[in-house]
């Protein structure tokens, strides 16, 4: 069974930090646009052709669920296995570390799905003001 992980697709990392109340729009380079890629053991793009994807965002590792099953968008075309969500002012209103959690599957409902898989392993940070 192939082994899937996950990375920031802007940095390669499995870790990124966002700032709180950072405005969010479609500019490139804005850092409350989560670009994730989906991976295999090689670092070879997984086909997400098919599939339906959804991410849940959990406060700590694996604690209380903030964010459940919200829809991600394939960048470009599916082959390139990336993902993209923009956040919104109320999806993460507490600055401190959260776990992000995609899942794929080829039927919306996970009840009827053939074909699944969960991918976990990122970290998201949110942190109050941005630095110098």
């Amino acid at each position: 069974m192939a082994q899937y992980r996950l990375k920031w697709t802007d940095s390669g990392d499995v870790e990124k930090s966002i700032y709180k109340n950072q405005l969010n729009t479609s500019a490139a380079g804005n850092i409350s646009v989560l670009r994730i890629s989906v991976v295999d053991q090689d670092g070879t793009a997984v086909n997400l052709t098919g599939l339906t994807t959804s991410m849940k965002l959990y406060v700590g590792v694996e604690g209380t669920l903030q964010m459940n099953g919200v829809t991600l968008a394939l960048v470009g075309a599916a082959t390139l296995g990336t993902l993209i969500y923009r956040l919104t002012g109320s999806d993460i209103a507490t600055a401190g570390t959260y776990a992000v959690n995609i899942y794929c599957a080829d039927n919306a409902t996970p009840a009827s799905a053939t074909d699944a898989l969960t991918v976990g392993g990122l970290t998201l940070r949110m942190v109050e003001t941005m630095s110098d």
